[in-house]
């Protein structure tokens, strides 16, 4: 049987395992800063930290920060659409049906 400790002394398997772990570090090199590419600049600094200092005090992010959801629909809203919709479906009815 053959274990990790035989093979620690191996000048080839150790050549082998630090090529294997040097392209693992360029290919996480590469993912970090294509990360720091797309995050908000204010987040960039939290990629040097360490673990438990980023969980602690990563602020909470989302795409929906200040949305403000509503299902009123105002005629306003409605109207212009419509009359595109009216104008595309029957260039002829000019603004729309006739009410």
């Amino acid at each position: 049987m053959v274990t990790v400790t035989d093979f620690s002394k191996d000048p080839v398997f150790l050549r082998a395992r630090v090529s294997e772990l040097e392209m693992a570090l360029a290919d996480l090199r590469g993912r970090l800063i294509a990360l720091a590419r797309v995050l908000p600049p204010d987040y960039v600094s939290l990629l040097n930290g360490d673990a438990a200092a980023v969980e602690a005090g990563a602020p909470s992010w989302s795409i929906f920060d200040g949305w403000q959801d509503t299902i009123a629909i105002k005629p306003s809203h409605v109207e212009p659409e419509m009359k595109r919709l009216w104008a595309r479906l029957d260039p002829a009815a000019g603004d729309g049906p006739t009410r």
